[in-house]
């Protein structure tokens, strides 16, 4: 409801379940405004729940507090973090899947209750590695081999054991790219963007950023 990329993946993920009826899916997210509130009513989904968390006030006493600790190098909890973990104890599940970003804070409490197995990131960007997500989650999954190509080596040089990776490439809709057109909407097309008629054009689809790679 939000948008963003991870938001429209996930809402591709409970379409298509709806379709498939292969997994009962429930998502976490973070708690919606009043209007978004209306939209998401007007949904009507079988086979898929969705879980509002909240978020909390970053007010300037809670800042100052967590920066003290941070002195310290003690991180706290945030209210969304301690949100998901109470509200995850109201359902049953065999799999939990991190999407795009991992709760550094809380994995240790959720291998302990899940297993190490049957915790999921998917990496959607060159993720620093990092050693709390090496030790307590099970399986990688990357959008290329660019993004997972750190971590086997992080494993290694931090003696860990090593972390189940595997590739999981962004697809796209060939037939959106595959549409026949005339020479000359080719050249209105090619003029419109400023491209002369042997320029060699790429197309990027997503933020250009180092860690797309």
């Amino acid at each position: 409801i939000g948008g963003g990329a991870v938001e429209e993946l996930e809402n591709i993920f409970a379409d298509e379940n709806e379709k498939q009826k292969k997994y009962n899916f429930v998502f976490f997210q973070p708690q919606p405004t009043t209007d978004q509130k209306k939209i998401i009513e007007s949904y009507s989904y079988q086979n898929s729940q969705f879980v509002f968390l909240e978020k909390g006030h970053r007010n300037l006493i809670t800042r100052a507090v967590r920066k003290f600790f941070r002195c310290f190098k003690i991180r706290l909890k945030t209210k969304y973090e301690k949100d998901f973990l109470r509200k995850l104890n109201n359902h049953q599940f065999d799999k939990i899947v991190f999407e795009g970003n991992c709760p550094i804070l809380i994995l240790k409490d959720l291998c302990r209750k899940y297993g190490k197995e049957n915790l999921y990131f998917h990496i959607h960007s060159d993720y620093k590695p990092n050693v709390e997500i090496a030790k307590y989650v099970g399986h990688l999954i990357g959008v290329s081999s660019f993004v997972l190509r750190k971590w086997p080596d992080f494993c290694v040089q931090k003696h860990l054991n090593p972390i189940n990776c595997h590739v999981l490439k962004n697809n796209v809709r060939n037939e959106r790219f595959l549409q026949k057109i005339t020479i000359s909407e080719r050249e209105r097309l090619r003029n419109k963007f400023g491209f002369v008629d042997d320029d060699l054009v790429v197309i990027f689809c997503g933020r250009i950023i180092p860690e797309k790679g």
